[in-house]
Order: structure tokens, then C-alpha cells, then sequence
């Protein structure tokens, strides 16, 4: 199960609004190394 669908069946609805963070350099890591952290605004 993907995280979007996770969030929609686990919790309340996300409001649409979600941002990406990346926590090491994109410019400096393959695809596969890369480490980021979602974050889903929630009503309320």
C-alpha cells in the first residue's frame, strides 16, 4: 500500500497540501540513497 492510500484509509483525509524534505543533498546521492520525509497537512 502506498502512503497516500495508507493516510485516506488510517486517518483523516489530507487536505491536499503536502511538502517534500529532503534530508541529505539531491545533488550529491543516487536516486537510491536519497532520504526524505513527507509531510500531509491534516484538517483541523
Amino acid at each position: 500500500m502506498d502512503l497516500i492510500a495508507f493516510v485516506e484509509q488510517e486517518g483523516p483525509r489530507p487536505t491536499g497540501v503536502a511538502y517534500e524534505f529532503y534530508l541529505n543533498d539531491p545533488s550529491a546521492m543516487s536516486p537510491e540513497q536519497l532520504e526524505t520525509r513527507s509531510v500531509f497537512l491534516l484538517p483541523g
